[in-house]
């Protein structure tokens, strides 16, 4: 199976200048018309997620992981996953949603602490490290990633 190839972040549209100022206003962008499945265990980074997705615009859904992220995914065939890998079976979510027909061609991200290369090689599109927080970037970097794959290019 092989994974999409996304572009680095730095070559990603928006300027880190714009999405501070979206960030520091606090203001939701206008709906964009894009919905985005957030699953894993219920946390801060799931809230984090599902804030910054919708501050870019798109209407999110919470679901833990297992059957429940699966089931989602089929019925409400979101533009966007993202996964909060925290043990085996978050880690291997990516792989049964890459290898079932309805739900392959989705985007997945993941926030996971685990190894960046050992998370994408279980089917995962995107990686990013968590914390997602201010230091290196990383609420911008997820944002950048967020505009990349949902808005039209």
């Amino acid at each position: 199976m092989t994974t999409s190839k996304l572009q680095p972040l730095s070559a990603l549209p928006n300027s880190h200048d714009e999405l501070r100022a979206l960030l520091a206003s606090n203001t939701p962008r206008l709906p964009i018309g894009k919905h985005v499945l957030i699953a894993g265990v219920f946390g801060t980074n799931n809230q984090l997620c599902k804030q910054l997705a919708e501050l870019q615009g798109s209407t999110t859904i919470l679901t833990s992981v297992s059957e429940e992220a699966l089931q989602a995914a089929i019925k409400d065939h979101p533009d966007l996953i993202v996964v909060d890998v925290m043990g085996s079976q978050e880690f291997e979510l990516g792989g049964i949603l890459k290898g079932e027909v309805r739900t392959r061609d989705i985007p997945l991200i993941v926030v996971s602490a685990h190894d960046e290369h050992l998370v994408l090689a279980a089917g995962y599109d995107a990686f990013v490290a968590k914390p997602i927080g201010l230091v290196n970037f990383g609420l911008l970097n997820f944002l950048k990633l967020l505009d990349k794959l949902l808005l039209p290019t």
